[in-house]
């Protein structure tokens, strides 16, 4: 259940303790000064000695709340994440800087020698290969079968059968979820390269994300991590990150010029880092 939230005074509080929000106290002699930021009815109050340590585990906790409680949480993130920007203990929140915006044409690319269309995540053959291994596992299970039950052909059939009817439900229910829950799993065991990757590409948006000022708020690593949190089949890995004003506009039907770009950066920064992985190394 989501834990409700008490609105603070713009006052000093007898506490030394980072808290966001704190129950109601009153002020007394020799209370430490704080750093407060008030909106609707939350408030977000940081003490003046926080470190960085103190406040990411703040964050943490707070994110981990807004699994359930929603926009609530987050936007109590949000302001604290603001506050500790003010505070000089967030340095780098939001003070990455964009490259103003051109359009080049097709020509000046060219001239360039910029291709675009490797702006996008490489191309991965990882998982074909670990696709193309466990097909060929299966005909080799398929084949000891065959010869250790006497070339019973009723068994065969009868378990052949059986896994042709598991993958077609598999894709019409999941479309392939489950199959491609198995494959990722295994991908990360057979090519250790491929679980590197995926780390760097989510990093790629993680970190993009937290320049251009939008709070990560969840992320996941594997098919299996998904599943497990979320029950969610069909999903490799992946960030999730604070709406803030961008939910609003969403709401509103009017998105921003300025929200559009900051969310355009975050999503080609996966694809860019794991560029820079596959041909660079770095």
């Amino acid at each position: 259940m989501a834990r409700s939230f008490v609105q603070q005074p713009r006052s000093c509080i007898n506490t030394c303790r980072l808290c966001v929000p704190l129950r109601p106290h009153r002020a007394g002699r020799g209370c430490c000064r704080k750093l407060c930021s008030t909106s609707g009815t939350d408030a977000v109050i940081l003490a003046q000695d926080s470190t960085l340590e103190s406040v990411c585990q703040q964050l943490d906790r707070i994110l981990a709340e807004a699994r359930t409680a929603g926009s609530t949480a987050e936007q109590q993130a949000i302001q604290l994440a603001e506050v500790a920007l003010d505070r000089q203990v967030l340095k780098a929140f939001g003070r990455g800087r964009q490259v103003p915006k051109r359009i080049y044409t097709i020509e000046e690319l060219r001239l360039n020698m910029i291709e675009p269309e490797k702006l996008l995540s490489p191309k991965d053959e990882s998982l074909n290969f670990v696709r193309n291994v466990c097909q060929g596992a299966a005909a080799s299970g398929l084949a000891a079968l065959t010869y250790f039950s006497g070339f019973d052909s009723s068994r065969v059939i009868g378990t052949l059968a059986g896994a042709t009817f598991l993958l077609i439900a598999d894709q019409v229910a999941n479309a392939g979820g489950g199959e491609a829950l198995i494959i990722d799993t295994l991908g990360r065991i057979i090519k250790p390269a491929y679980k590197d990757r995926v780390t760097w590409h989510e990093a790629g948006h993680f970190l993009i994300a937290y320049l251009v000022g939008l709070l990560p708020k969840d992320y996941t690593l594997s098919s299996l991590d998904a599943f497990k949190r979320y029950r969610a089949l069909n999903v490799q890995a992946g960030c999730q990150f604070c709406g803030g004003n961008f939910d609003s506009e969403l709401a509103a039907g009017r998105i921003s010029s300025s929200s559009l770009d900051r969310y355009s950066c975050v999503a080609l920064a996966g694809g860019s880092k794991e560029l820079l992985y596959v041909t660079a190394g770095c």
